[in-house]
């Protein structure tokens, strides 16, 4: 009876349906709900209809991978008939004797009709390997090898073997050959050496209109280039200009310190390197480096610009305004003598008695009370000469009370009495108005 495949299928179901049941009815006895029963019993058939998907695709893989018995049997069944088999062409019936003596003598009568090897002549033989040699040579010095015997059997002697060696080798040494010279004659070079000049003969003079001989040797020196210093200097300044306009101030410091502290590098003073400098000084002003900027703004004052230069007085106003604007006037008082100096040979005791009220400021940022006290006293003779009585009673004001806190009363009850004999000019000057 065959079954078809419609067949398994309602087998399948059935069977499907029967187990359902079954399933359904264990859960029912245990006293669960009619639909809880149901449910579980569709998950358990799930789950076993998956269960049994696993094992059969095992199953089929396990069958793939493993050959069959019964074909690997006939396999190893006919190597063995192959193996077993008789040769083919194989003659188990022995030779007759006659066979051997009949080969002897051929093999005998065939060594007596070969003609012995005929001996070489005494006659030297040339081989020419030249390119150029002519064609009627070619046929008189060519080599004719003798043409090779017939090969002995393998039953040959070793007698004759050996006297057959022994002619090939007086063969060899009796060919000679051309000098290596031959090999080159198409070669037309001109060999001849020129004789050498005699000692203390004079140098030959090249024309003047011969190139000059090149140096092949070439250094590192030669190699260098060298550019206009003036447009290295134009360029190191508007690099670093744009960085210090965008705030860039290291990168300004870097592009400057490379230009300026090179050692192979003699910075000459010029408008441009004044300018440079300065750059360098207003950097590490905005980075708040102030003494290094005040010593590089002293740099340029003392290495860069004469005191007789149009520009020298203006360029100490702008680096003694510079730290007044952020109330630092301790680090330009160098600035502030020099400009001091310069105001008295002009004789212009306005901006002498201006820079006095700076220099003031920065003893008293400093707290240096000596000489502040000398740069009062020094302050009052230039008062005296602007007939600035106010301005006058103003610093002995403050003379006196510092004097008075160092504990020099006498000095300070002596300003107080100048501080009368001002105050009773003023009354005079008023009077006479």
């Amino acid at each position: 009876m065959v079954i078809t495949k419609e067949g398994h299928i309602l087998k399948f179901f059935i069977q499907l349906i029967i187990i359902l049941a079954l399933v359904e009815g264990l859960f029912f006895s245990f006293g669960l709900d009619p639909e809880l029963s149901i449910v579980l019993g569709v998950l358990f058939v799930l789950v076993a209809l998956q269960a049994r998907m696993i094992v059969r695709r095992l199953n089929i893989k396990k069958s793939r991978s493993v050959p069959d018995a019964a074909r690997a049997a006939n396999v190893i069944k006919n190597l063995k008939k192959a193996s077993t088999a008789p040769k083919q062409n194989v003659s188990s019936e022995k030779l007759d004797s006659g066979v051997f003596a009949q080969f002897e003598s051929n093999l005998k009568r065939q060594s007596a009709q070969s003609p012995a090897p005929k001996k070489q002549k005494d006659e030297d033989v040339i081989v020419s390997l030249s390119t150029k040699a002519d064609k009627s040579n070619t046929a008189t010095t060519a080599v004719h090898k003798p043409e090779p015997a017939e090969e002995a059997p393998t039953t040959e002697s070793k007698i004759e073997k050996k006297q057959r060696l022994e002619s090939l080798r007086k063969l060899n040494k009796s060919i000679k050959v051309d000098p290596i010279g031959s090999l080159f004659d198409d070669i037309d070079e001109n060999l001849e050496t020129k004789p050498e000049d005699p000692v203390g003969s004079k140098p030959k003079v090249l024309p003047a209109d011969l190139p000059i001989p090149s140096n092949e040797f070439l250094t590192g020196k030669d190699l260098a280039s060298s550019p206009d210093e003036e447009e290295g200097i134009e360029l190191a300044i508007k690099m670093a200009i744009k960085e210090f306009e965008e705030a860039n101030h290291e990168e300004s410091l870097a592009i400057i310190r490379q230009y300026t502290q090179n050692p192979n590098k003699k910075v000459e003073t010029t408008e441009q390197t004044v300018q440079l400098v300065e750059l360098k000084a207003n950097n590490e002003f905005e980075l708040g480096q102030y003494d290094k900027a005040a010593q590089t703004y002293q740099e340029i004052v003392t290495q860069h610009i004469s005191k007789s230069s149009p520009d020298f007085l203006p360029l100490l106003e702008r680096f003694i305004d510079k730290f007044k604007d952020v109330e630092l006037e301790k680090h330009a008082i160098h600035f502030m003598f020099t400009a001091l100096n310069e105001y008295r040979q002009m004789h212009d005791h306005l901006k002498m008695d201006a820079t006095y009220d700076d220099i003031e400021t920065a003893y008293r940022q400093t707290e240096d009370w000596p000489r502040l006290i000398q740069t009062y006293q020094n302050h009052l003779s230039i008062k005296k000469v602007l007939k600035d009585y106010e301005g006058q009673l103003d610093l002995l004001d403050q003379l006196g009370k510092l004097l008075y806190d160092q504990g020099d009363e006498d000095k300070s009850r002596k300003c107080y009495k100048q501080r009368l004999v001002v105050e009773k000019e003023m009354e005079r000057m008023d009077r006479k108005a």
